[in-house]
């Protein structure tokens, strides 16, 4: 056990980097059309105008786009058409399991404080194990969020990407509408063996949504 997480942690620290200097290329490749059609679904882009009230809310709109954009204009597949990595690179493998990312909504149940995370992920019920060096150190039981997990090559592991939304809001209705977000998505992943692509764009879009109308933002407390 204890070189099997030794493995993955090596691994993380390996990728982790990587995965912040692709991220950064990814953005480039973000067009504006891509831009304004997320911004208007994540109730950003207002009249012709986006409206922020962070700028984590920045991060939130780009991640999206990177991760939940499809076609031939989608950045990731633009940055994997550009040749700028190699087939067998750490990068495009990167790229490659960024294609595999999940919208996950978890709470976490233990933290070592060195890196690994267990959680509990509302959507699938099942445990999850996070790598994420930042929030093992900051992170408290019982805290939840919602974020993007991107498969670690190799691993049975995931790491975040990108921004985070606490799910501690404290509006009641904004409350009955994330749990009931929750329970539809939980439900149709059940039904279906897993949640489709198309599901977890929508579910992605409908809690964020909620999410940043009832300013989840202000009430995060471990970044």
């Amino acid at each position: 056990m204890i070189n099997h997480q030794t493995n993955i942690l090596e691994t993380y620290r390996r990728i982790r980097p990587l995965g912040a200097q692709v991220a950064q290329q990814l953005l480039r490749h973000i067009d504006k059309s891509t831009m304004q059609k997320v911004g208007k679904e994540l109730g950003l882009f207002k009249r012709g105008t986006f409206i922020f009230g962070s700028e984590e809310e920045t991060n939130v709109l780009a991640d999206f786009c990177i991760l939940f954009a499809d076609g031939p204009h989608a950045p990731i597949t633009r940055l994997q058409r550009s040749e700028s990595f190699t087939p067998d690179s750490d990068e495009m493998q990167i790229l490659e399991a960024m294609q595999r990312a999940v919208y996950s909504v978890f709470v976490f149940d233990e933290i070592d404080g060195k890196g690994i995370i267990k959680a509990h992920d509302y959507l699938t019920r099942n445990t999850i194990v996070l790598i994420d060096q930042g929030l093992s150190a900051t992170a408290m039981p019982d805290f939840a969020l919602a974020t993007n997990l991107i498969p670690i090559p190799s691993t049975n592991a995931f790491m975040t990407g990108g921004a985070a939304l606490p799910l501690h809001i404290k509006d009641e209705g904004g409350k009955q509408e994330v749990s009931a977000i929750i329970a539809r998505f939980h439900s149709f992943a059940e039904e279906e063996g897993g949640l489709s692509r198309k599901r977890q764009r929508l579910f992605a879009k409908q809690l964020i949504r909620t999410l940043l109308r009832h300013n989840a933002m202000e009430h995060m407390e471990t970044r």
